[in-house]
């Protein structure tokens, strides 16, 4: 076999197998997922109501999908923030609904710069953490145009970027003035 037959083979069996690689999809991040500001502030409790383990012991952080209506489809404890978020979107994988593009991710700790990395990875448009993003996290969705909430506690928050997500009704636009 020649090695122009080879390439051409090697190109054909290639084409042949399932794609893992979900970055190409990850520019459907850029796609327009809007959450309204009471949508965000529904998921600290809806999380917290779920983690039974962390209010006994106060020493697991959670990772949780909802979809764009707030409603919840998993939640993942670890030890590890990474590795609640990495089980949270293995799931997601496993049962076949990556890309996320119509979801939100909420972590309980910090949206650091390998968190915002997974979530472009598994397409998902809306990451909220209860703490703050490292400053590489925030140059990234910047420079990116990706959404980036932090300190999502109550009923407050702090968009670092893609505001153009989160939904802004005219009442509520009127009292914060």
């Amino acid at each position: 076999m020649s090695h122009t037959d080879r390439a051409t083979e090697e190109r054909t069996v290639a084409a042949k197998r399932p794609s893992r690689n979900f970055g190409g999809e990850a520019c459907a991040v850029k796609r327009l997922l809007r959450c309204s500001i009471p949508q965000c502030c529904q998921l600290p409790p809806i999380l917290r109501e779920t983690q039974a383990i962390f209010v006994r012991t106060g020493g697991l952080h959670a990772a949780a999908l909802f979809t764009a209506t707030s409603e919840l489809l998993v939640l993942r404890q670890d030890i590890g923030r990474h590795n609640g978020v990495d089980e949270a979107i293995g799931w997601a994988l496993l049962g076949g609904r990556v890309p996320l593009s119509g979801h939100v991710l909420r972590m309980s700790g910090r949206g650091g710069f390998e968190i915002v990395q997974k979530r472009i990875t598994a397409g998902i448009p809306l990451p909220a953490s209860v703490s703050a993003p490292s400053s590489l996290a925030v140059q990234l969705a910047r420079e990116l145009r990706l959404t980036l909430v932090g300190f999502l506690r109550g009923r407050r928050f702090v968009i670092y970027a893609g505001e153009e997500r989160i939904a802004v009704s005219a009442s509520a636009s009127a009292g914060a003035s």
